[in-house]
């Protein structure tokens, strides 16, 4: 294709994907702790494989989240993921079930110096807020009265990366800049007593601020193939990445009414007080990751992860319980039997498979929450004419997260995920179309 009819292509996926950004949502108990029900930030390949990220780079999809491996970026590479989700959430007494589909990442890449400098740009959902639950009080000095609680907003990322190589040597950083709102609610309502006021506190937090993380990577070539032996080019990758805390800005507006239920529907008596945009902060906190890949060629791979949060160290002007510092355990790999095998199809398919377990950020009566989860994928190659090159990577993932012992929820969710990666000589002006 020429360069205008891949812009106008590029834009079309982009209007189509923001469009799909939010069909429906999960409400979920936890969401309301922190910044909400954090999103993954790998991309659909690296999520078919458990998660893992720290060293792995591949010249054909792109990495958002170590950026030393943009500098492996071989053509102009586009990237939009869909995810569709089936959660299922209970605890002793009660069951729920709801459905979700949502933009899960667009990161667009390219070789600024092909094999030594590569750049990427990515848009991704941070975070996720909404729940809603309700509880019956009985006090002795005011009555019988019924507490709601909603929340509901999401939070996003746009980052810039670049990543460089060195001979074996690789470096990167992103830039980000973090933006969205959420808003949280509670009414109080009396059931029993008609000559008290319901009241109702709205708080609207408005968040912006930038963040970062840098990455590293080095290769390790053993037993490199020569045309004298027939002994194969295994490498071995060890990577990192990380990020001290950042503290956005945030701009709260509070207001706190009295009202009343009428057959017209709820009616304003008065305003007891309101606060518009007062100055707040909260925090985006420090990560590490380390991982380390064995691969052999374009063949197969074998990768792990360690991930480390500090959201003990949370802070934020939005009420929230206290966290925990949590950690995950990533472990996965891929499989292409033959990459050239263009007349037998499932030869040349990429068969991913993964899983990984830790800990919540999350406490609730003293407990940290357990997380697990098993992934499994197909990388399914579209070749056409010249270099370009295109890929569909579809993913299954199961997660639990919780349980129902301690009068606590448990949620197990159902993922599949759709990532769709163009691969081509974009921008670049030719002498013949």
């Amino acid at each position: 294709m020429s360069n205008k009819k891949n812009i106008k292509f590029l834009l079309t996926i982009c209007f189509i994907a923001i469009c799909f950004t939010s069909i429906a949502q999960v409400t979920s108990p936890y969401n309301r702790f922190g910044l909400g029900t954090l999103n993954t930030q790998a991309t659909t390949s690296n999520r078919n494989m458990g998660g893992i990220s720290a060293a792995y780079s591949n010249m054909f999809n792109i990495n958002t989240q170590n950026p030393a491996s943009h500098a492996d970026i071989f053509l102009t590479t586009f990237e939009v993921g869909l995810d569709g989700e089936h959660a299922t959430i209970r605890n002793n007494d009660s069951t729920y079930k709801a459905g979700t589909s949502s933009l899960s990442h667009m990161a667009l890449g390219f070789p600024v110096k092909l094999g030594r400098w590569g750049a990427t740009i990515s848009f991704k959902p941070y975070s996720n807020v909404n729940y809603s639950f309700d509880r019956v009080v009985k006090d002795p000095n005011i009555g019988v009265y019924d507490e709601f609680y909603t929340g509901n907003g999401k939070l996003y990322t746009v980052n810039l990366g670049n990543g460089v190589r060195i001979k074996n040597f690789s470096i990167g950083a992103n830039i980000g800049f973090v933006f969205g709102k959420i808003d949280y609610a509670k009414n109080i309502i009396f059931t029993s007593d008609v000559m008290s006021l319901n009241t109702r506190f709205a708080n609207s937090n408005s968040v912006r601020g930038f963040t970062y993380n840098i990455g590293a990577m080095y290769k390790i070539k053993l037993f490199p193939k020569t045309k004298d032996t027939k002994k194969q080019n295994y490498l071995v990758t060890i990577g990192a990445y990380g990020s001290s805390a950042t503290k956005p800005i945030l701009k709260t507006t509070k207001h706190w009414e009295r009202f009343d239920i009428t057959s017209n529907g709820i009616e304003s008596i008065d305003t007891i007080s309101s606060f518009v945009k007062e100055k707040g902060f909260t925090t985006i906190p420090a990560n590490f990751s380390v991982g380390v890949t064995f691969s052999n060629g374009e063949k197969w791979l074998l990768s792990t992860d360690l991930k480390y949060n500090m959201w003990g160290n949370f802070k934020s002007t939005i009420e929230s319980a206290p966290l925990k510092n949590n950690i995950r355990w990533c472990i996965g790999g891929e499989y292409t039997p033959d990459k050239d095998a263009s007349k037998k199809f499932f030869r040349y398919l990429s068969y991913r498979l993964g899983g990984y377990i830790g800990t919540s950020e999350i406490v609730i009566n003293g407990k940290q929450l357990s997380e697990k989860g098993v992934t499994v994928g197909l990388g399914i190659p579209v070749r056409s004419k010249g270099v370009q090159y295109s890929m569909a990577n579809v993913g299954f993932e199961y997660f639990t997260r919780g349980t129902t012992g301690a009068n606590l929820y448990k949620e197990d969710y159902f993922r599949f995920s759709l990532g769709i990666v163009f691969n081509d000589r974009w921008f670049i002006k030719r002498r013949f179309d």
